[in-house]
């Protein structure tokens, strides 16, 4: 009993032509092209939505290691029935694919052969493609990938607009006016703490007068900073003590952080640029070599083309982003990946030095830009309170 149950399952599990019918290979044939359909449609939403990633994924594995590979069903399929229909060679030549024996078959058994074989013709001329397109989606990095659309989308979320990296020029632009002003420029801006000395130089030398003429320099210092275009990323603390505001120092923190994704995946564009060549070339040999004869094989085939067509736009559109990040656009998000060009004009006043190299090579340096400033900022109004008043 135990092996008639046996060879009952192993008759369930063949796919030899004699065990099997042709409804049974139009399913396999529409369960693969579903499995196509799915890990298009992800990958469609992937530029958009990055939270469907492990949906993409899992997809993906299923075409790859399922669908395309040699142990999938529609290979299996062939593996199992190549002797049965040795003619085949994917040719679309169906009458040399009818051994001797075929002859000799009874009516029923010869129509359900020529309905197999009309299959096997499809699968032979379709899997002819499942290694090449296999070996693309290997190595396709889906994760660096997807990440550009990813940045990309998180930064216009945040507002860094073209007209936001310029703001970050003209901070580093107002903060080099400020320091280069002159000790005497910046005398001509404390009328207060000038005519507080004369009022009280006579007892100039106990600590409470010098304190308030510093206090007086300090603050004339803060009106100065507030009233340059750095003011607005800063905010003064009293006793010559500033900062910089909490959410412009995150926001260069993030900046640096996003930035610094793409520098640790610099050779991404190196790695996807081959494989938008490999899926554009299989993607015209299948257009130009395929005929198909059964509905399911038509719909497969097409399952296929749609497929190769996403994959390759989906490469191609991330290797276009990445490289307008590589090639420094002027354009928004991909400019932040360049030094500002004013912090190039920094003469290095109070170590106010913001510009840095190479980005592809130890990432930006924009929370280092106002690390700098405020150091510098708050070194000025030191020396410029307690060095170069009137009172030491």
């Amino acid at each position: 009993m135990s092996g008639e149950i046996q060879a009952a399952e192993e008759k369930n599990k063949s796919k030899l032509w004699e065990d099997i019918d042709a409804g049974a290979v139009a399913k396999a044939f529409s369960d693969m092209r579903d499995d196509l359909d799915t890990l298009r449609k992800e990958m469609l939403k992937l530029e958009q939505d990055k939270t469907n990633y492990d949906k993409t994924k899992a997809a993906l594995t299923t075409v790859r290691d399922g669908d395309f590979s040699q142990s999938g069903w529609i290979s299996s399929f062939i593996a199992e029935n190549t002797t049965a229909f040795p003619g085949l060679n994917g040719d679309g030549s169906k009458k040399a694919s009818r051994p001797d024996w075929y002859h000799a078959l009874l009516p029923d058994k010869r129509k359900k052969y020529d309905e197999i074989l009309d299959f096997m013709d499809d699968a032979v001329k379709l899997s002819a493609f499942f290694k090449p397109f296999a070996e693309i989606l290997t190595k396709l990095p889906l994760d660096n990938t997807f990440r550009v659309f990813a940045i990309i989308k998180n930064m216009a979320t945040r507002g860094w607009s073209t007209e936001e990296y310029q703001k970050i020029n003209k901070d580093i632009e107002t903060t080099c006016t400020l320091l280069n002003y002159s000790w005497a420029d910046l005398d001509g801006k404390a009328p207060e703490a000038e005519r507080y000395y004369q009022q009280n130089i006579s007892r100039m030398d106990s600590p409470k007068a010098k304190e308030g003429y510093f206090k007086l320099r300090q603050d004339a210092y803060a009106k100065v900073v507030d009233g340059l275009y750095i003011g607005k990323s800063m905010n003064y603390r009293g006793n010559g003590r500033f900062g910089v505001l909490a959410d412009r120092i995150g926001s260069m923190r993030v900046m640096d952080a996003y930035m610094g994704k793409l520098v640790m995946h610099k050779d991404l564009g190196g790695r996807l640029a081959p494989l938008v060549s490999a899926a554009d070339e299989l993607k015209n040999s299948m257009m130009g070599k395929v005929k198909v004869c059964t509905g399911p094989g038509r719909s497969l085939y097409q399952g296929m083309l749609d497929l190769i067509v996403a994959v390759w736009f989906f490469m191609n559109r991330a290797l276009e982003e990445f490289n307008k990040f590589k090639e420094g656009s002027s354009e928004a998000p991909y400019c932040y990946m360049k030094c500002p060009e004013e912090a190039s004009k920094a003469k290095g006043w109070f170590g106010f030095e913001p510009a840095w190299g190479d980005s592809w090579s130890k990432g930006t340096g924009y929370y280092e830009i106002y690390r700098k400033a405020l150091y510098a900022i708050t070194a000025q109004c030191h020396d410029f309170a307690y060095v170069h008043g009137r009172v030491h």
